[in-house]
């Protein structure tokens, strides 16, 4: 497994998707996105917020050669392990459903999974996570002043990098390989340590209500007066308040 260290790139999504020989575990780090994006919105997809100097992002390749239906839930599963290797540093971070990581009402980290196939097997996962390592509040855009958080803004210290991605790294190959060869319901235990969701109201676009949490299935089951109802896909906008026991 070889990790490539850049300083700057278009997007390490793209580096790993576009590597033909790249092996199980390869990996591509960079300080700097000059084109990163983030999840499919509808026919749009989001920008990734990928300044030089303060985060950095990667690309982690597996090569599972599997049936596309059993990767279902691998972003929640990296998420958790995002949560997992960022506590090494004291942060209280929780996993966000269904692909980012926050510390309070604030995003700290975002992941972005994406797949080929060849003759219906999956030739290729790729799975890009970006972190705030040393993002100053100064350095954020004014409209995300009030939605984004950092390593660094919230233990007051500065971090290495890369060394902060080689440690998620780690944490992410360790397991995604038992979710590979257990499943994910295997590994909701594990997942659960991280889903603080409940009990934060929830705007979806097939209703609002209250989050009961992450199902064993990777979907997030919402309750309101007419019952509950899980979303498995879509825009979830988690609408948080001065009483989101999660607030810092």
């Amino acid at each position: 497994m070889t990790i490539h260290e850049l300083e700057t790139c278009t997007s390490t999504n793209d580096l790993a998707l576009e590597s033909r020989d790249g092996q199980n575990g390869d990996t591509w780090i960079s300080l700097e996105q000059t084109k990163g994006r983030g999840r499919r919105h509808g026919q749009d997809r989001k920008s990734w917020f990928s300044p030089a100097n303060s985060g950095v992002y990667f690309s982690i390749l597996l090569r599972p050669r599997c049936e596309p239906a059993k990767i279902s839930g691998l972003t929640l599963l990296v998420g958790a392990s995002v949560c997992d290797a960022l506590s090494d540093y004291h942060i209280d971070a929780w996993l966000k459903w269904p692909n980012d990581i926050f510390v309070g009402t604030r995003k700290l980290a975002g992941i972005l999974t994406e797949a080929s196939t060849v003759d219906g097997l999956l030739d290729r996962v790729v799975v890009g996570i970006g972190i705030n390592v040393n993002l100053d509040i100064d350095d954020v855009p004014a409209e995300l002043k009030a939605t984004l958080t950092s390593l660094s803004m919230q233990s007051e210290s500065e971090f290495d990098r890369i060394e902060v991605a080689k440690k998620v790294r780690r944490k992410v190959l360790e397991h995604t390989s038992a979710f590979l060869d257990e499943g994910l319901q295997a590994q909701f235990e594990y997942i659960s340590q991280f889903d603080r969701s409940h009990g934060i109201n929830i705007q979806t676009s097939d209703g609002s209500g209250t989050a009961i949490g992450i199902t064993p299935k990777g979907h997030l089951e919402i309750e309101n007066q007419t019952g509950r109802f899980e979303v498995n896909a879509g825009e979830v906008v988690f609408l948080f308040d001065s009483q989101t026991a999660h607030s810092k």
